[in-house]
């Protein structure tokens, strides 16, 4: 028996939430290359928020994630960086 994963159902964003990932969107333009630390100390937010909203502008396509290297802190750690393309601007 093939049995297929559940499809993510994505909701549809709303003013609020857009304006929040758009605030943390521009911070990341700012800093380019960056853990999610930076980001959450110049927004005045938590860690767990700051990830929170990076993965998703991650899923949104907005900002790419990779496995840091050596970790800051104990457990998983990421790098965030803009897509070339944005970059590039």
């Amino acid at each position: 028996m093939n049995e297929t994963k559940p499809q993510k159902r994505e909701t549809p964003l709303t003013y609020p939430v857009k304006s929040i990932l758009a605030g943390t969107h521009d911070e990341a333009r700012r800093l380019h290359d960056f853990r999610a630390a930076q980001p959450a100390e110049v927004l005045g937010i938590s860690l767990p928020e700051a990830d929170n909203r990076l993965k998703r502008l991650v899923e949104a396509g907005a900002l790419r994630r990779e496995r840091a290297a050596a970790p800051e802190r104990g457990g998983k750690e990421f790098t965030y960086r803009l897509p070339r393309a944005d970059r590039d601007r």
